[in-house]
């Protein structure tokens, strides 16, 4: 080996690679869930940052400029679909992939699945494996194409509220 090869990197250099790691944004009002995924995530090379609360993600997205934002759909202070509305009607947020999580405990599951499913979003159901996590977050960070049709499915997100709100069957 020459003496001009270069064997250890420059502290310049590491910082660039630290930085290009992905952020995601976790939403989830169960503080120890968040926490154990965030670790999950960061075991696997991920940035990551938690809101607890409906009214704080959109602020933290806005700050944080997530690559993926992991969203709850009950939350307090609102629902993950009305995060959703918000994320996808802001400039700087519009264009991040939301991969829902939901536990059926709580809600209605035909409802919420059928939303999901018709929002054409990726989905996690509580509880899922590590594994099941970062192929959802993989396929999510990856596929791009949704990006553009955020917007277009603003009519249908606000019916999905109301439905999702209301008491009747």
């Amino acid at each position: 080996m020459d003496k001009e090869t270069k064997i250890i990197p420059s502290e310049i250099e590491v910082k660039e690679v630290v930085s290009m790691a992905q952020k995601i944004l976790i939403v989830d009002d169960d503080v120890d869930f968040a926490k154990l995924l965030g670790a999950r995530l960061m075991a696997n090379g991920y940035d990551v940052v938690s809101a607890y609360d409906a009214l704080r993600a959109p602020i933290l997205a806005q700050q944080e400029r997530p690559h993926l934002v992991i969203l709850d759909i009950r939350l307090p202070g609102g629902s993950g679909f009305r995060v959703y509305e918000i994320l996808k009607l802001s400039i700087l947020t519009s264009h991040i992939p939301i991969l829902f999580v939901t536990g059926f405990d709580r809600v209605d599951e035909q409802k919420v699945r059928s939303s999901l499913q018709v929002l054409s979003n990726p989905f996690l159901v509580k509880p899922f494996t590590t594994e099941e996590l970062l192929e959802k977050v993989k396929i999510s960070l990856e596929d791009r194409s949704g990006l553009t049709e955020g917007a277009k499915r603003l009519p249908l997100v606000k019916k999905l509220i109301k439905y999702l709100e209301s008491d009747a069957d």
